[in-house]
C-alpha cells in the first residue's frame, strides 16, 4: 500500500511543516519515525526543541534522560524545576546526561530555584547558553560564582536585583551580557533598589530593560529609576500606585516596551499596540474599553481587588492574539453577564486560569467552551460551596485540545460526573480534582479515569477537607492492580488510601511495575496529613542499600 512518504522528498516536507504552527509541528512528530527525524534535526524548527524537566527522575539509566541519551536528539530550549534537581542523582551518574544537553542548549529557564555555587555544577555544563531566564523564588548569586561561569551569556532575566549588586561582579561573571531584566523590587521605596539599578545605568547604559517605579498616596511621582524611563531600549515597565497621567503618556512614547505590570484604580490609557504582556491589580472594575487597540497581546492576568458588581464588562472582548489569561477576583462577585462576556472574549485562548470567591455553576460550564483551549485551572479559596460537575457537564461539546485540568476543592466529582469528564476532555494528560461523599468509589474513580484516559501522565486526587471520602482496606489493595495494569504512562501520582494500607510496599510496588513512574503521594482519609511520599530516587537508593546489605 503506498504512503504519503513515497511521493514528499525531504525537502518538500520541510518546507510544508514551515507553514504549520508550532502545536502542528507538534502534531507532526507522532507521525512516524521519518517526520520527527526531520522536525527534530532540521536547522529551521531549532526553536521548537524544547525539553521540560519537572517531577522527573534524572539517571541516564531511567527515563526520560536514558530515552534521551539514546535519541541523541539536539535541543535548543531547555526548561528545569527544582523537582528535577530534587530527584536528581548527584554523583557523577547525572553528568553524561547534562553533557549531552550542553552539546546544544542555548536557552534555559529555571522555575523555581536559582544559581549558586550548588546548582552551579548543572549550569557549569552548558557552555553555549545565551539566555538565561529565572522566574518565581529565584535569585542570581554573583558572589557565588567563578569569573566567565556564563562565557556566553547575552541576556539575563531574574526576578529582582537583590543579589546583584555590582555591575561589575556581573560582566565577570557574564563579560558577554547584553541585557538584563527584572520583575520587581522587594519594596517600591526601597533605596537600596534604586542605588543598584542607578549604579548599574551609570556603568552600563543599555543594559537594564526593565522599569520599576510608584506613586505616592499624594500621586507625586517617585523619583525611583526616573532616568530609566527616557531610554529607548526599556521593555517591561513595573508601576505601584499608578495615579499619574503624565507618566502613562510617558510610557506610551517608549515603542519597546512590551510588557506592563500596573496597580492602579482604573483601567490605564494604554496606547501602545505593540504590547504583548499586561498584568493589572485593580481596586475597581476597570473600562476594558482602551484594550481594543491592543492587537499584539498575548497574556493578560487581572486582579480585582475590592468588591464591585461586576468583574468585566458585559461586551466579549475580541483580542485574537490573546493566548493567556489569568482572573482573580478577591469579592463576591454573582454576576452571570460578565462570565458570558468573558467566555465569548478571545477566540484563541490556550490558558485560563481563574480563582474567585464565589464559583457559579454556570461558570465551570462556561469555562469549557473556547475551542482552542488547552489549560483550564478553577479554584476558589472558600470551601463551603460545593457545586456538582455532572449536571454541569452533560451535553458539552468534547474539548479535543484540552490537556489540563485542575479543578479547586468546592467542585465536586459527584456520581456521574468521572463519565462525563472523561468524554468531554479525552486528551487530557493532567488531571486534579478533590472526591468526597458523594462521589463514587476509588475503583470506579480509578478505573474509569485510566481506561478513558490512556495518555495521562499526571493524576492528583485529593480527598476533600471539608467531607470525608471513605475508602477501604480491599478498595485501597484493588486500585494498586488497576494503576498497574492501565496506567502505564502516568508520571505524578496522588490517591487517597486506607490507613491500614502498607504504604512503602504499596509505592515500591509501582515503580517496580511502572517505569516512567517518578512521584507517589498516598493520602489517607484526613486530608489535612501529609500523607506518605516516595520519589523515584528514593525508591532506587532504597532498593540500592538492601541489595548491598544482603
Amino acid at each position: 500500500m503506498a504512503s504519503i512518504n513515497d511521493f514528499l522528498f525531504d525537502e518538500l516536507l520541510i518546507k510544508i511543516f514551515h507553514y504549520l504552527s508550532y502545536e502542528e509541528r507538534l502534531a507532526c512528530r507522532i507521525v512516524c519515525q521519518r517526520w520527527l527525524q526531520l522536525l527534530l534535526t532540521d536547522f529551521q524548527f531549532r526553536n521548537d526543541r524544547q525539553l521540560f524537566l519537572s517531577n522527573c527522575f534524572i539517571h541516564p539509566d531511567y527515563p526520560p534522560a536514558s530515552v534521551l541519551l539514546k535519541s541523541e536528539f539536539s535541543y535548543e530550549t531547555l526548561t528545569i524545576s527544582k523537582s528535577a534537581l530534587k530527584w536528581l542523582c548527584y554523583k557523577s551518574d547525572a553528568a553524561p546526561f547534562f553533557k549531552f544537553l550542553g552539546q546544544s542548549v542555548v536557552k534555559i529557564q529555571v522555575t523555581d530555584f536559582g544559581v549558586d555555587k550548588d546548582t552551579f555544577k548543572i549550569f557549569k555544563e552548558f557552555p553555549l547558553i545565551k539566555s538565561l531566564t529565572m522566574t518565581e523564588g529565584t535569585s542570581f548569586k554573583v558572589n557565588d560564582l567563578p569569573d566567565e561561569a556564563f562565557p556566553s551569556l547575552e541576556h539575563l532575566e531574574v526576578r529582582k536585583l537583590t543579589n546583584i549588586c555590582n555591575i561589575l561582579d556581573l560582566l565577570h561573571v557574564a563579560p558577554h551580557l547584553k541585557s538584563l531584566n527584572f520583575r520587581e523590587s522587594d519594596n517600591w521605596e526601597d533605596k537600596s533598589h534604586e542605588s543598584i539599578v542607578k549604579k548599574f545605568k551609570e556603568a552600563h547604559p543599555h543594559l537594564i530593560q526593565s522599569y520599576v517605579g510608584a506613586s505616592t498616596r499624594s500621586g507625586e511621582q517617585s523619583n525611583v529609576s526616573e532616568e530609566l524611563l527616557k531610554s529607548q531600549n526599556i521593555r517591561r515597565v513595573i508601576y505601584y500606585h499608578c495615579q499619574n497621567e503624565s507618566f502613562l503618556e510617558n510610557i506610551n512614547q517608549i515603542p519597546s516596551i512590551k510588557e506592563i505590570f500596573l496597580t492602579c484604580m482604573d483601567f490605564p490609557q494604554v496606547t501602545m499596540t505593540n504590547l504583548t504582556v499586561l498584568k493589572l491589580i485593580c481596586r475597581t472594575l476597570p473600562d476594558f474599553g482602551p484594550m481594543e487597540p491592543l492587537i499584539y497581546l498575548e497574556t493578560f492576568t487581572l486582579e480585582v481587588v475590592h468588591d464591585c458588581s461586576c468583574c468585566f464588562r458585559h461586551q466579549p472582548l475580541n483580542l485574537e492574539r490573546l493566548t493567556s489569561f489569568e482572573l482573580t477576583i478577591n469579592n463576591k462577585n454573582d454576576c452571570n453577564d460578565c462570565f458570558v462576556a468573558i467566555s465569548e472574549s478571545f477566540p484563541n485562548l490556550r490558558k485560563f486560569h481563574l480563582s474567585t470567591m464565589t464559583l457559579r455553576s454556570s461558570l465551570l460550564r462556561l469555562s469549557f467552551t473556547w475551542s482552542h483551549l488547552k489549560k483550564l485551572l478553577i479554584r476558589s479559596p472558600t470551601v463551603f460551596c460545593g457545586i456538582p460537575v455532572a449536571n454541569e457537564l452533560t451535553n458539552l461539546a468534547v474539548c479535543h485540545k484540552l490537556t489540563h485540568l485542575s479543578l479547586g476543592n468546592n467542585v465536586i466529582i459527584d456520581k456521574n460526573a468521572i463519565k462525563h469528564l472523561c468524554r468531554v476532555c479525552p486528551k487530557l494528560v493532567w488531571l486534579k480534582f478533590h472526591v468526597e461523599s458523594t462521589s463514587p468509589s476509588i475503583v470506579t474513580i480509578m478505573e474509569e479515569v485510566l481506561i478513558s484516559l490512556p495518555k495521562l501522565a499526571v493524576l492528583l486526587i485529593h480527598p476533600s477537607e471539608v467531607s470525608f471520602f471513605n475508602v477501604t482496606e480491599e478498595e485501597a489493595s484493588l486500585i494498586l492492580g488497576i494503576i498497574i495494569k492501565y496506567g502505564k504512562n502516568l508520571r505524578d501520582l496522588i490517591i487517597p488510601t486506607h490507613y491500614k494500607t502498607n504504604h512503602n510496599h504499596a509505592m515500591k510496588l509501582l515503580f517496580e511495575k511502572m517505569p516512567y513512574l517518578s512521584f507517589v503521594q498516598m493520602k489517607e482519609m484526613d486530608s489535612r496529613r501529609y500523607g506518605y511520599v516516595m520519589s523515584r530516587v528514593k525508591y532506587v537508593e532504597t532498593t540500592r542499600l538492601t541489595r548491598s546489605n544482603k
